[in-house]
């Protein structure tokens, strides 16, 4: 719709222009750029009113080429708002970038210039003819605002005031003094957003004061050379104008547009320091801080506290999530200018800060469950070896004892049959006293902790009710947590090659890579082994990794099952 409107708008003025004489290119462009320059502000949603006010200088300089219309309307309108450009380029310059007026002065300075408008164009036109400003030619009726008797006395009222280049070139030279003064004051951020309008602005000023003083004083008479060039000094000054303002809302895109670059450099889990840094960068303030809540005060990336700011050229944006604080970032308060921008990249980095916390929180969170699960591996292997000291210190030494017994009391009788049956018992109780044995060593090897892992995988390989070849294992300790583990990997991975894969060997060995330890057992049975089925390689998972390691389980119908077990920190 705004784009419609303003072909339509561009259109009307090309027929106008045509109904008056040429006065070049040049100086018709100027309204057309101002007017392309806020039909792009309005469609990029760079600021309504910014947008607007572009729109209208660029209607008030169309005043001057319109003036040499024949069209009684066109001429007249023309005529009467001939110092339109005055108030259109003060309320323009005062008002950018946000387009507001924030200070009473400014209201007033922009309403003067408007009274001067009325009093010095306007009302005059009531009674001044058509080459009462030069037009010769100029048909009768053209002014359509001229009226006779009931303003003379006004009209001489007007003939003793002052010429209005006292009132004009002072509010000229004020308003270039002002963007003079703005940019000088302005910080980096904000001459980033404002500088090149106000640098652009002063010759525009400055070529217009002159013009009103040499025209309204008729010096054109005594130098008649310098119309020319101070007509085309204003014609580049005020092409220049609205090229900057152009310059200026593509600066503003561009750093809207670097908004979805900033998500994808904070996607992963930045520093602080990257995260100050391109925030800094894609609101073009290298003064940024931004401040975490650690859930008393604000820290910077260095650790110190960050006071928030509401004074000087510094503003607080305060980030929140769920209602909570969440970070706030110190920032140039030319950057609240362009509210939306600032909003977004807030969103962005509201999203890098809560990620990161999160984060932090998984990963204590993770942290925990490591180690609670080491702490459950750890009291299993202590109540294991309590278990297994309680059965070597007390059930296998009472059957040991009660077997010597049972031997003496054999040995000792003359009656053959009671000789036969307490020799009986005895023989029962040796064959307790092994499954006993073999029940302890299954709780927990006490020879794990004495001899290390070598020795007790040379016994399970002794034991094994299939041939099992030991490859690279030596005598060399490693840590207990994980020669246990270890252990029972190699002692499961064994008792299910007996009783499932139907193997006719198992290879054990042990190699050490890259400061791990690699455990693998791999049989030629059957195959087709699954951890998830209630083969007890499953419960071996969570043993290995409480240690850090993983298991891995291969297992392929018909070509054998291959256990691996890799474990950190080998001393």
């Amino acid at each position: 719709m705004i784009v419609v409107a303003g072909i339509a708008a561009t259109l009307a003025y090309g027929w106008l222009a045509l109904t008056a004489d040429a006065i070049g290119w040049q100086f018709s462009a100027i309204p057309w750029l101002y007017v392309m320059a806020g039909l792009i502000a309005l469609q990029r949603r760079a600021g309504v009113r910014i947008g607007l006010l572009l729109g209208l200088t660029g209607l008030a300089y169309t005043m001057l080429p319109l003036q040499s219309s024949r069209i009684p309307a066109v001429w007249t309108t023309a005529m009467a708002l001939d110092l339109a450009i005055i108030p259109a380029l003060a309320l323009l310059l005062l008002a950018f970038p946000d387009g507001r007026l924030k200070r009473r002065w400014e209201r007033a300075f922009v309403l003067a210039t408007v009274i001067a408008l009325v009093c010095w164009t306007v009302i005059p036109m009531a009674w001044l003819q058509p080459n009462a400003y030069g037009c010769t030619d100029c048909p009768s009726g053209l002014n359509l605002l001229e009226i006779d008797d009931p303003l003379l006395g006004l009209r001489h009222i007007y003939e003793i005031l002052p010429n209005r280049v006292y009132f004009l070139a002072p509010m000229l030279l004020l308003l270039a003094a002002v963007c003079v003064l703005r940019w000088v004051r302005a910080s980096r951020a904000r001459k980033r957003i404002t500088g090149v309008v106000l640098l652009a602005a002063i010759p525009l000023l400055l070529a217009m004061t002159t013009q009103i003083i040499y025209f309204s004083f008729k010096l054109y008479d005594q130098y008649p050379g310098f119309v020319d060039p101070l007509y085309q000094i204003a014609m580049y000054a005020g092409l220049a104008h609205p090229v900057a303002y152009l310059l200026s809302l593509w600066w503003l895109w561009s750093r809207k547009a670097k908004v979805s670059g900033l998500v994808l450099e904070l996607a992963g889990q930045p520093s602080p320091e990257l995260l100050e840094r391109a925030v800094g960068k894609a609101l073009g303030d290298p003064t940024l801080v931004v401040g975490r809540w650690d859930g008393e005060r604000y820290v910077t990336a260095d650790g110190c506290t960050l006071e928030p700011a509401s004074e000087g050229t510094r503003r607080t944006t305060y980030l929140e999530s769920e209602g909570k604080p969440l970070a706030v970032v110190v920032h140039d308060s030319a950057l609240l200018d362009d509210g939306a921008l600032l909003n977004s990249v807030g969103a962005v980095t509201r999203l890098a800060v809560d990620n990161e916390r999160l984060q932090a929180e998984l990963t204590a969170q993770l942290e925990e469950v490591r180690a609670s699960r080491s702490r459950i591996v750890a009291a299993t292997d202590g109540e294991r070896r309590r278990l297994e000291r309680d059965l070597h210190d007390g059930a296998q030494q009472r059957l040991v004892t009660l077997t010597l017994d049972a031997r003496l009391a054999a040995a000792s009788s003359s009656d053959p049959a009671v000789r036969q049956s307490v020799a009986a018992i005895a023989d029962g109780l040796t064959v307790a006293l092994a499954e006993l044995r073999e029940l302890a060593r299954g709780i927990h090897p006490s020879m794990l902790g004495e001899n290390g892992l070598g020795s007790c995988l040379q016994t399970l390989a002794e034991r094994s009710a299939v041939p099992v070849r030991l490859v690279g294992v030596s005598e060399r300790r490693y840590p207990a947590a994980v020669e246990t583990a270890a252990y029972f990997v190699v002692s499961e991975a064994l008792a299910n090659a007996a009783k499932h894969a139907m193997a006719s060997e198992v290879v054990v060995s042990l190699a050490e890579t890259g400061g791990r330890l690699v455990v693998e057992v791999a049989d030629d049975g059957v195959g087709g082994a699954d951890p998830a089925a209630g083969s007890g390689l499953g419960g071996l998972a969570d043993r290995v990794a409480s240690v850090d390691g993983v298991l891995r389980v291969e297992s392929a119908p018909g070509c054998g099952t291959r256990v691996v077990a890799e474990f950190p920190c080998v001393s």
